[in-house]
């Protein structure tokens, strides 16, 4: 078994990316949302369970909005590349051409990329 999750999207979820060194996810959904997710000890669903008194546990799920139509790709990455450098969530809508990015460790929205023709529909 995979393991299981109460839903966190009111709709369709269209993407997901694994963060396995920081144990998350983030799932794109034609509710405009990200979500950022806490995975169980072990970075994968199903490898390892959290106990009831296990304190990341009680870690929120984040909620991080788009508004401009159903998220396509979510992706991530850390800047400078390699496995040093912020860690960073980019999201893509197919209501917009540009993709938005936050810190992906605070949350913080960071300036998004610009210059896209078109929106994007898919991340990597």
């Amino acid at each position: 078994e995979l393991g299981r999750r109460e839903k966190v999207h009111s709709g369709s979820v269209y993407c997901i990316a694994w963060d396995a060194p920081r144990g998350a996810a983030a799932t794109g959904s034609n509710d405009q949302s990200v979500r950022l997710l806490k995975l169980p000890p072990g970075g994968a669903p199903g490898h390892g369970q959290r106990s009831p008194d296990d304190s990341s546990a009680s870690a929120p799920d984040s909620r991080l909005l788009l508004r401009a139509g159903a998220v396509r790709g979510v992706a991530f990455a850390r800047s400078g590349g390699g496995e040093v450098g912020q860690p960073i969530l980019a999201a893509a809508s197919d209501g917009e051409a540009i993709v938005r990015l936050w810190d992906a460790e605070t949350e913080a929205e960071l300036p998004a990329l610009q210059g896209l023709t078109e929106p994007a529909s898919a991340l990597a």
